[in-house]
């Protein structure tokens, strides 16, 4: 695969060192540590190498579940994906785990900004729990969760990161007793590079008073993506897409196992449709613009038809 297709996502949680200068110490002073993101880009890179070099033949499995009771969406409450999808590969020589990535959409923010921990917040739960009962190694990749996809909990509590993760982790061991085969395991990919309008006047303003680490013109270039595995479609967006551009995707995959990977290659904060644009609300404070969500999904939806 060429080196411009390496997909980078994160998984959003709001319990580790600020890597864009939003949560800034004050108006003129970012909290960004340049030190920690040159040792993440090369624990990234070491990570990367060491998987290529293991690489080994295997069988691939898809596989999805609802997960009921730890989601909830604060902007809208009757439009949430409580799906999870899962690709499980497994060693052809004795039938074990080697990894499995779970893509799910909720913001991994139990744990408020009261919580001084470093913590992966509830992804660290599912980590644990899923590798204990099918070994390998397991990635989380986030979904549409914008909008605002928050966890449903009682309490901003390690053990209620705990029980999302965990049910997230059983749901997902659940689905896999219908699992199928991926029979063809041809890899797709396509990536479209795009412009959108820059039109957040407090991101400007950020960044120029160098708080944000990232220059900003009238218009500001990202990309989106699509790929496909076999039978799994995948969309890559580059923020935080609200649910109903997340089931507009998926409404145009021709596949019973569809991914919407978030933060993909970029964090371009909140992608909104335009038809649901609400003036001085929090998500459009963290968005580019009006536009910016219209245009993400016309392009996407765009490269799902090449597929």
């Amino acid at each position: 695969m060429p080196a411009n297709h390496i997909i980078v996502t994160s998984t959003h949680n709001h319990s580790g060192p600020d890597v864009i200068g939003l949560w800034h110490i004050d108006q003129v002073t970012s909290g960004v540590d340049f030190a920690y993101l040159d040792t993440v880009k090369a624990r990234m890179v070491r990570a990367g190498l060491a998987a290529l070099q293991a690489r080994e033949s295997a069988s691939l499995f898809l596989s999805r579940n609802e997960v009921p009771g730890i989601s909830y969406n604060a902007r809208d409450e009757g439009i949430l994906d409580t799906e999870a999808v899962t690709l499980r590969a497994e060693r052809v020589e004795d039938g074990q785990t080697i990894g499995i990535l779970v893509n799910f959409a909720c913001h991994p923010e139990v744990l408020t900004k009261q919580n001084k921990r470093v913590t992966s917040d509830f992804a660290h739960y599912a980590y644990g729990r899923l590798e204990e009962k099918l070994g390998g190694v397991v990635v989380y990749v986030n979904g549409a969760l914008g909008g605002m996809v928050t966890p449903l909990v009682t309490a901003n509590s390690f053990r209620e990161a705990a029980r999302c993760g965990h049910t997230l982790a059983d749901s997902v061991v659940s689905g896999m007793r219908g699992e199928q085969l991926v029979l063809e395991g041809r890899l797709r990919s396509i990536r479209e590079p795009l412009a959108l309008a820059m039109d957040n006047s407090g991101f400007r303003t950020l960044a120029e008073a160098g708080v944000i680490h990232r220059q900003f013109s009238d218009s500001i270039r990202t990309e989106v993506g699509a790929l496909s595995i076999g039978s799994l479609l995948i969309a890559t967006v580059p923020g935080e897409a609200l649910p109903s551009i997340g089931f507009a995707l998926k409404s145009a995959m021709k596949s019973n196992y569809r991914m919407v990977f978030g933060l993909a290659n970029d964090e371009l904060g909140c992608l909104i449709p335009s038809s649901d644009w609400r003036e001085n609300e929090y998500e459009e404070t963290m968005s580019l613009g009006k536009t910016a969500g219209d245009v993400v999904l016309r392009e996407t939806l765009r490269l799902i038809e090449d597929l």
